[in-house]
C-alpha cells in the first residue's frame, strides 16, 4: 500500500516561496600557497557576512526568531 495523500503527504512537490540573498563579496588575493594565517582571516570573514546577511533578512524569511548555529 502506497501512502499517496495519507498525512499531507503527495508524491509531487508542493510550492512554496524562496528567499534569496546575496551578501557584500569578499575580495581575495590569488595566492597558490597561503599562509594558514590567510585562511583562516579569509574564513573569519565568510562566515561574519553570512551571519550578517542572516541576520539582516531573517525576519523577511520567516526566521524572525530563530538563531544562527554553525555546525
Amino acid at each position: 500500500m502506497i501512502p499517496v495523500g495519507l498525512f499531507d503527504f503527495l508524491p509531487i512537490p508542493r510550492r512554496a516561496p524562496v528567499y534569496v540573498v546575496v551578501g557584500t563579496p569578499i575580495a581575495v588575493e590569488q595566492c597558490d600557497d597561503p599562509e594558514p594565517s590567510v585562511v583562516d582571516a579569509v574564513h573569519a570573514r565568510y562566515f561574519d557576512e553570512i551571519r550578517r546577511v542572516f541576520e539582516r533578512h531573517k525576519k523577511a524569511a520567516g526566521f524572525g526568531d530563530s538563531n544562527l548555529i554553525y555546525v
